[in-house]
């Protein structure tokens, strides 16, 4: 009889260790399935934002061809307001 509830205690620690290992294991199982739902998540968004900005990415914006008109017309009258100064200096010194 004896022998008998030493059996039974250790098969109860037995059970009571497997049953922590097993729940611990379904514990770490759904913590890798919530990541995975998250990452997943995380791929769509990534891909809505890659879609919308891919337009951008492909084509050069015409506001940096506009700025560089503006400064094209900046240099010439630039030169044009060095000229006229250099003109209006030549005739104070012909006066």
């Amino acid at each position: 009889m004896m022998m008998m509830t030493m059996l039974q205690a250790q098969s109860d620690a037995d059970f009571m260790l497997i049953s922590r290992v097993v729940k611990s294991l379904v514990r770490d199982l759904q913590q890798e399935l919530d990541d995975i739902i998250h990452l997943q998540s995380l791929s769509e968004q990534y891909q809505e934002q890659r879609t919308n900005l891919a337009p951008w990415l492909d084509v050069r914006p015409d506001t940096v061809d506009k700025l560089h008109a503006v400064m094209s017309s900046v240099a010439a009258l630039k030169s044009k307001l060095r000229h006229r100064i250099a003109d209006c200096q030549d005739l104070q010194e012909v006066s």
